[in-house]
């Protein structure tokens, strides 16, 4: 079977789709791809993957805040602020009838405000286009697009470390957060040698087109997230939540985080 993690590097996405042996007799292999939305969830279509988890929101509210949000940062405590407030449906339907970021932020702005969300943060405005993005790369899946979820590698990482009764994690940029994310994800995923599959990250000529270790890290939790909920063994913050995608058509079972 094949679990796939998804995370944003630098205006692409970073997949690590990783192999695995029901059995456990041979070890896991990561395979890397680095592209557009549409590409790496494109596996998302294959028989054999049985899930694939982005580190993006899929799925909006029509109005205030996702509750998904809210349970993660209770969850994170002191990381709480590693999760943002996503801005609610009217507010992404402005940017897609402008055609992106760059000149609808007042508009947008306004229309969060009068659906009760406040305004819009810099950081939710700043992956407004990915969440389109990949609504539409979900969307063109079809019935498929049911195997891709949401998912938030730092939440994912405490939740690990919290599982195999490890230190909460230091700053993803830090060598002891690098460490410390290291060790539970070679716990949850026994059959992998993580170092090696870090080794095998893609890389490029420049700076600009190497890939951060808290990114590829960070895919690999999306994947161990993915891997939980394949078996059935994920905890589904904002269960219920009524969703809806960006031009307000429902989006059942959406708008949740899969932890």
């Amino acid at each position: 079977m094949r679990v796939v993690g998804v995370d944003g590097v630098r205006g692409r996405w970073l997949a690590a789709l990783v192999s695995l042996d029901p059995e456990g007799s041979a070890p896991a292999t990561v395979t890397w791809d680095l592209g557009s939305a549409a590409a790496v969830l494109g596996p998302a279509a294959g028989e054999d993957v049985a899930a694939v988890g982005i580190d993006v929101p899929v799925g909006l509210v029509p109005a205030g805040h996702r509750e998904a949000e809210q349970q993660a940062r209770a969850l994170l405590g002191g990381s709480a602020s590693s999760v943002f407030a996503t801005a609610p449906q009217p507010a992404l339907a402005v940017a897609r009838r402008l055609g992106g970021t760059r000149a609808s932020r007042p508009e947008a702005d306004a229309a969060s405000r009068a659906a009760g969300a406040g305004g819009i943060s810099t950081q939710a405005w700043g992956i407004a286009d990915k969440v389109l993005e990949v609504e539409d790369a979900v969307r063109a899946l079809g019935p498929a697009g049911a195997r891709v979820v949401e998912v938030h590698p730092e939440t994912s990482f405490a939740v690990m470390a919290r599982h195999f009764r490890e230190p909460a994690p230091a700053g993803k940029r830090s060598a002891a957060g690098v460490a410390q994310r290291v060790r539970p994800l070679a716990s949850t995923m026994p059959s992998l040698d993580v170092l090696d599959a870090l080794a095998g990250v893609p890389t490029g000529r420049g700076t600009d087109a190497l890939v951060p270790v808290d990114d590829a890290l960070d895919a690999l939790a999306a994947a161990c997230s993915a891997l939980r909920h394949a078996f059935g063994q994920a905890r589904v913050l904002g269960a219920g939540t009524t969703a809806v995608w960006s031009d307000g058509s429902p989006a059942p079972g959406r708008a949740v985080l899969v932890v």
